[in-house]
């Protein structure tokens, strides 16, 4: 996944939001835009920072935070997280 321009790693995600791991400093309220993509698409979103921590995990620094989708299509990203869906045992 990218925000602004950057790879993040997604730590949880749903039709509302997700949840990120990046290198690069957010904050709360900071609008960003998040491209999710993968052999069979992209879907683009407007967004925002809902809220940011930061954290040292492992000797790595990076930040925590909490994305709020504004107006996502619903079924594209609907569709991308089944796709991605991690199979609970």
């Amino acid at each position: 996944m990218q925000l602004d321009g950057a790879l993040v790693k997604i730590a949880d995600l749903s039709v509302g939001g997700a949840q990120v791991l990046s290198q690069h400093q957010l904050k709360p309220q900071q609008r960003v835009r998040m491209i999710l993509a993968d052999d069979l698409g992209m879907v683009r979103l407007n967004a925002a920072v809902a809220w940011a921590l930061f954290e040292v995990s492992q000797g790595i620094a990076r930040y925590r935070a909490g994305i709020e989708f504004k107006d996502p299509e619903v079924k594209s990203v609907g569709a991308f997280c089944a796709r991605h869906k991690i199979p609970s045992n």
